[in-house]
C-alpha cells in the first residue's frame, strides 16, 4: 500500500527553491608545479567565479547527467535515478531531459513533451513554437507547467541551464556572506575536481568542480533535509542524493542531431501545457461505502453504524515514512480547528494482527500524531472504500456518506 518512489514526488517544502544553485570548479590534475601551486591559492569565491565565466563564455556544452538517490534499508541497497541532461550551443539551439520532460530547441522551432503515463502525456499535448533569437530560462519558465516538472525532482531544475543562460547563475553562492569551505580535492571520472562545501537554507550541499576546466561534474544535496522522514527511519543508512554530470564537457558545436524532436503523429500542437481534468479519485462521491467493520485499539469492533450521527474522518495508513508527515498535519490541524468535538478522527492501520496495536500505537507516538486508532483486519479499506495507497483520507457526512476521498495527503 505505500508508495516507494521518493525520487519523484516530494518535494513539499518551499525552503527547497533556495536551489539557486551556486557552483564551483573540478578538474584535470595535471600541469606543473607552479600551476598546481596557484590553483590551490584559489578561494572557493574564486572558484565559483571562475565557473560562472567558464559557462558563460562557452559556446556549446554537453552532458549525460543524472541525479541518483541511494539507501540502505533491511540488509538491501535501494537506489532510483532520474536523467537531468543539457546539451547547448549558442545561441538557441538546446536539448534538455530531465525527469520525464524533454525540450529540444534546433534554433528554428522549441518542442516540449512532459511524458507522463497517468495522463497520456498530458491528453498528448506537445508544446511546439518558434524558437527565439537568444534563448533565456523565461523561454523555459514562463511555462508553469513546464517550469514544475523541470524542478519536480530532487535534483530540482537543471543547474546547467542557470549556468549557461540564466541571469544569476549561482546566486546563493556569490552572495557576500555566503558561506563556502574549500574541501579536498579529490577525482571524479578522472578528473582533479575542487570541493566547495556550501550552507544554504536548507542544507550542506557540496559541488565538484573540474580544477582544469571548471565544469560542474558532481553535487552532493543535503539528503536528510530533502527526505527527512526517510532519514529519520532508523532502518534506513547511508541516505544519498546526488546528481553526476556525466561526460561533461565544452564544445566549439555539437551537430544537428543533438537537437532533434521526434514527434508522434497525434500529438496535440500547443503553445503553452494545460493541465488535463483530473479524473475523480473515487466513485463513492456523495454515496455510502457500505456496511464495514473496523477494531478499536482495545479489540472492540467497531461498525460502521457506530460512526452515523457525526462527520467522520478515517486516515489509512501503514508503517511508512510516506505516511508520517501527512498523519502528522491532520492531527495537528483537527488540534487546532474549532470543529475538532463536532468530528470524529480516527487513524487505521493496515497492518496484519501480527503487529500489535501497542506497537502501532508506540510508532504513531513516535510521529506524534495524537488520533485514536482503528485497525483494518477485515479489508474495509480495500473493499468499501477502494483504498489502495497508504495515506488515503476519507471524510464521511453525518449519514455516512463519502465527501472527500484523498489519495496521499495534500501539502496545501
Amino acid at each position: 500500500m505505500a508508495r516507494t518512489s521518493y525520487l519523484w514526488a516530494l518535494y513539499l517544502s518551499a525552503s527547497m527553491a533556495v536551489f539557486a544553485l551556486a557552483l564551483t570548479g573540478c578538474g584535470g590534475g595535471k600541469g606543473s608545479t607552479a600551476k598546481n601551486s596557484a590553483k590551490a591559492k584559489l578561494s572557493p569565491r574564486e572558484i565559483v567565479d571562475k565557473t560562472i565565466n567558464a559557462y558563460k563564455s562557452a559556446l556549446a556544452y554537453s552532458d549525460h547527467a543524472r541525479v541518483r538517490l541511494s539507501y540502505q534499508q533491511d540488509g538491501q541497497t535501494l537506489d532510483d535515478t532520474a536523467p537531468l541532461a543539457v546539451q547547448y550551443a549558442l545561441p538557441n539551439r538546446l536539448r534538455v531531459q530531465a525527469y520525464q520532460t524533454e525540450v529540444a530547441s534546433d534554433g528554428s522551432q522549441l518542442h516540449a513533451i512532459i511524458r507522463d503515463a497517468i495522463t497520456g502525456n498530458l491528453d498528448g499535448q506537445v508544446v511546439r513554437r518558434d524558437a527565439p533569437d537568444k534563448l533565456t530560462l523565461d523561454d523555459l519558465y514562463s511555462d508553469e507547467v513546464l517550469r514544475d516538472t523541470l524542478s519536480s525532482g530532487l535534483g530540482r531544475h537543471p543547474v546547467q541551464l542557470e549556468l549557461l543562460f540564466g541571469d544569476a547563475p549561482l546566486l546563493e553562492l556569490v552572495k557576500p556572506d555566503a558561506k563556502l569551505t574549500l574541501l579536498d580535492s579529490q577525482d571524479v571520472e578522472g578528473h582533479r575536481c575542487y570541493r566547495i562545501e556550501a550552507q544554504l537554507a536548507d542544507g550542506p550541499y557540496v559541488f565538484w568542480i573540474d580544477e582544469q576546466e571548471y565544469l560542474l561534474r558532481r553535487i552532493e544535496y543535503p539528503a536528510a533535509a530533502l527526505l527527512p522522514e526517510l532519514a529519520k527511519n532508523p532502518d534506513v543508512s547511508n541516505l544519498a542524493v546526488v546528481a553526476d554530470f556525466r561526460d561533461a564537457k565544452f564544445a566549439k558545436n555539437l551537430p544537428a542531431d543533438a537537437f532533434k524532436f521526434s514527434m508522434a503523429g497525434e500529438a496535440k500542437i500547443v503553445r503553452y501545457f494545460v493541465l488535463p481534468p483530473q479524473g475523480l479519485p473515487s466513485n463513492l462521491f456523495g454515496q455510502s461505502p457500505g456496511g464495514f467493520k473496523l477494531t478499536t485499539a482495545a479489540g472492540e469492533p467497531l461498525a460502521s453504524e457506530d460512526l452515523n450521527g457525526k462527520p467522520t474522518l478515517l486516515v489509512w495508513f501503514s508503517n511508512d515514512p510516506n505516511c508520517a508527515w501527512g498523519l502528522k498535519q491532520v492531527s495537528e490541524a483537527l488540534a487546532n480547528s474549532a470543529v475538532k468535538d463536532k468530528v470524529a478522527a480516527y487513524v487505521v492501520a493496515t497492518e496484519d494482527a501480527s503487529v500489535t496495536s501497542e506497537q502501532v500505537a508506540a510508532l504513531l507516538k513516535e510521529w506524534e500524531v495524537d488520533l485514536p486508532l482503528l485497525r483494518d483486519f477485515d479489508f474495509a479499506g480495500r473493499d468499501q472504500f477502494g483504498v489502495t495507497n497508504a495515506p488515503t483520507l476519507v471524510v464521511l457526512d453525518a449519514a455516512g456518506k463519502v465527501q472527500i476521498f484523498e489519495d496521499g495527503i495534500n501539502s496545501r
